[in-house]
């Protein structure tokens, strides 16, 4: 993506406990601007006590902004996992995910789409900017 990508972190709200541990559920979101322009937005679900579940995340590209055609927008999901080596990030199926109900979010594409359009490549040049400049994603991978 050769672009300077910058976010605005937005909120962050309880969805409800965990039915194992009673431990909150939360999500937390934020706005993404390509050279000051609305580019997209981020969601990031977790339970903080399951740091071992990892979290899941959604990367709405296009469609967002002004005068923008919200019928462009398409959505990546990823899964982001603390490992052995340290935390890492995926591209899921969003087909199979919670994120496929949200509307707003835009077309949910496949993992097979989503590499073969290059909008996962996108996707983590979104999710490497969140992770270096909302804290609460590493919080969420790591842990409390």
């Amino acid at each position: 993506m050769g672009n300077v990508l910058t976010i605005e972190p937005g909120i962050e709200t309880a969805l409800g406990h965990c039915d194992t541990c009673g431990h909150e559920s939360r999500v937390f979101r934020g706005l993404v601007y390509e050279r000051g322009e609305a580019y997209g937005t981020y969601v990031c679900y977790y339970t903080d006590a399951h740091p071992e579940l990892g979290v899941s995340m959604a990367v709405s590209l296009r469609g967002w902004g002004s005068g923008a055609d919200p019928l462009l927008k398409e959505c990546v999901a990823l899964e982001w996992r603390q490992t052995e080596t340290g935390p890492g990030c995926m591209v899921v199926d969003g087909s199979a995910t919670s994120w496929a109900k949200e509307l707003i979010l835009g077309r949910i594409l496949s993992r097979a789409a989503a590499l073969a359009s290059g909008r996962a490549t996108e996707a983590f040049a979104v999710s490497d900017t969140v992770w270096l400049h909302d804290s609460r994603l590493q919080h969420a991978v790591h842990g409390s």
